[in-house]
């Protein structure tokens, strides 16, 4: 039935990128049929190193995970070798749990089963939005925001490759502005400015894009020429300035606090990273 179901979807395009196998601890007992479903699942090619299992309602356990790990054994036992290698995960509705589960006791929680399923997803524009959905890791975010300034900055640089006058550089700001784009996306800002008066691509075109050719250049030290050094240095440095005022303004969101949403961009801020980033930019471009 579970095969049947999985070929059916495959066939009409809908392709499955990551499959989570939940059993619940608090049920205290797993079933047979569990064990038969995922030896069907993992008897198909097209989801070989797709497969997690997830422990749910680790809450409901023991201290010692007794139930959990009684439940990993019996898994781990079963005669189909690709059993023994198989991806297990224990989570819980409670974030006291899931902290403990990963921080005190060294499993493989919440955070690990986010990580580990986009990096099953082979589809980049899939993975990205599957990141900008989770809410939780916020490592996974900043690494994926590091990767879209890593290409912009690249991009900034093949323009730069050809010197170009300072009061030129505006030619960077359709690259930056995309990229600047992109970050916030993946931090899933527009859905935090929705709570707010004022729309987060808002914020940016007003704070940011009318003042980044004049405001932002007049920090650079570099003379009277924009080269690809000075084009990738400011751009890594705009990027990181940008995924670092999400990053912390999305921590505050996940313990509780409350953000100022309609000032997050403050170009006051952003000044003061730029200019602690503009300089590693120049070193990382030396």
């Amino acid at each position: 039935m579970i095969k049947k179901e999985i070929i059916e979807r495959e066939s009409k395009e809908a392709k499955i990128h990551v499959v989570w196998f939940c059993i619940s601890v608090g049920s205290n007992r797993i079933e047979n049929m569990d064990i038969d479903v995922l030896t069907s699942i993992y008897s198909m090619s097209e989801l070989d190193k797709k497969v997690c299992v997830v422990l749910t309602k680790c809450d409901e356990d023991d201290e010692e995970g007794t139930c959990a790990n009684e439940f990993k054994n019996i898994i781990k036992k079963q005669p189909n070798d690709k059993f023994k290698n198989i991806s297990i995960f224990e989570v819980s509705s409670d974030e006291n749990v899931n902290k403990s589960i990963e921080e005190e006791c060294g499993l493989q929680g919440i955070n690990k089963l986010i990580e580990t399923s986009a990096n099953m997803i082979d589809d980049e524009d899939i993975k990205e939005n599957f990141i900008r959905g989770q809410r939780n890791n916020l490592e996974l975010k900043k690494n994926r925001a590091n990767k879209v300034i890593t290409v912009a900055a690249a991009g900034a640089a093949g323009i730069g490759a050809v010197p170009i006058p300072f009061a030129d550089a505006v030619v960077l700001v359709p690259g930056q502005l995309a990229m600047i784009a992109r970050i916030t996306s993946i931090y899933d800002m527009d859905n935090i400015a929705s709570m707010s008066k004022g729309v987060v691509s808002n914020l940016i075109i007003t704070q940011i894009g009318k003042s980044l050719a004049s405001q932002l250049l007049k920090l650079i030290p570099f003379g009277s020429v924009v080269n690809a050094s000075v084009a990738s240095s400011i751009t890594y440095a705009l990027g990181y300035s940008i995924s670092e005022i999400c990053y912390r303004n999305s921590k505050k969101i996940l313990n509780g606090e409350q953000i100022d949403i309609d000032n997050m961009f403050n170009f006051d801020e952003i000044e003061k990273l730029f200019e602690q980033f503009m300089k590693i930019g120049r070193e990382l471009n030396e």
